[in-house]
């Protein structure tokens, strides 16, 4: 399970934010992470219908096989001691062959969101994704206890449904601080609780940078 695989305390720590001086810009990166169909690019084009009047952009990846895409949504968080901040959302691509990429776009992560599948069928498709995931963040060298985490539980809406708390009961059983991490009941393609999950991680995120 999870502890095994990375989620255990450590004293590993990931790259985090760029913070440009000249500029006063703060670039921050929160990475939707998840089993393929779970509802991630769902969820960012929900977000993007919904803010800055539609001057967003929802960008995919360049030359790429259509499910090696990834989605990314610029979005700016408004002044933090001066600097100007601004977080970029990004997705991975679900499909099984593409471990190395979802790594690759982890790198430099401030945040994460985890986007479960409800559906009882995807139960051991969200098991094998999160432990890929505690993996992949071991590999780009973060602790997966500290850095910030959301779980969003996708398709809530779905016919028997499994239920937010028994979702990360299952999900973040081994996980020392799993009592903190917020939960939420997600319909992505409705819009049912993805803004708040991005307010969810965007709170966490900035709270962390404060700390810095």
């Amino acid at each position: 399970m999870l502890a095994s695989l990375g989620f255990a305390a450590s004293a590993i720590t990931g790259s985090m934010s760029f913070i440009n001086y000249d500029t006063q810009d703060i670039q921050l990166k929160v990475v939707f992470y998840g089993p393929e169909g779970s509802g991630k690019t769902a969820a960012l084009q929900h977000i993007y219908s919904k803010t800055s009047g539609g001057t967003g952009q929802l960008e995919k990846s360049g030359n790429a096989p259509a499910d090696a895409y990834y989605d990314m949504l610029p979005l700016k968080l408004g002044d933090i001691r001066g600097f100007s901040t601004h977080i970029q959302l990004f997705t991975v691509p679900g499909a099984t062959a593409y471990r190395e990429a979802r790594r690759e776009i982890l790198d430099g992560a401030d945040g994460l969101v985890f986007m479960a599948d409800s559906r009882p069928a995807r139960m051991n498709d969200n098991l094998a994704s999160i432990e890929e995931l505690a993996l992949a963040l071991r590999a780009n060298s973060y602790d997966p206890t500290k850095i910030p985490f959301v779980l969003a539980c996708g398709h809530a809406d779905a016919a028997g449904a499994a239920k937010p708390e028994d979702l990360a009961a299952a999900l973040l059983t081994t996980h020392p601080k799993a009592q903190t991490i917020p939960v939420f009941a997600v319909a992505a393609v409705r819009g049912t609780g993805v803004f708040d999950v991005l307010k969810a991680i965007s709170k966490l995120v900035l709270t962390e940078l404060k700390r810095a």
